[in-house]
């Protein structure tokens, strides 16, 4: 029995250890979703599927303060092969999007840029038409 409870104890103490030293090793990096001029308040994600098998994702975007030079967003890279169309738009505009854009040193994304043509939005919408290859 006494030694049942010395390898329960060295287990927990290596377990204890590892769960210290891992985040150290292998940092995680950080996405920011934001610059100084504005703070993103709020994202509703959907995704549908159309009739055609098409998937849409669709982000709509609050934000507070101004977007004074434009917006990034991305998708995970897995899918950049799929994306056959992007769309942003508000209530009364339809923005220009650049796709396939890289999202500065962050890799592993599909990015894409949003043009506001001077224009801030509070709130917008960015829609990807993906492929129906994604449905099987």
């Amino acid at each position: 029995m006494n030694s049942v409870k010395r390898t329960n104890a060295i287990l927990l103490i290596i377990t204890f250890l590892l769960l210290a030293i891992l985040p150290i090793a292998f940092p995680s990096g950080t996405v920011s979703g934001q610059t100084n001029g504005y703070n993103i308040e709020k994202v509703d994600h959907q995704i549908q599927i159309m009739f055609s098998g098409h998937v849409v994702v669709i982000d709509t975007i609050h934000i507070s303060g101004q977007i004074t030079d434009g917006f990034m967003i991305g998708l995970p890279y897995k899918y950049s092969a799929d994306v056959l169309k992007g769309i942003a738009y508000d209530d009364s505009h339809i923005y220009q999007m650049n796709l396939g854009v890289q999202l500065g040193d962050h890799s592993g994304f599909y990015g894409a840029t949003v043009d506001f043509n001077g224009n801030s939005p509070s709130v917008f919408t960015v829609a990807f038409v993906l492929s129906n290859r994604l449905i099987t």
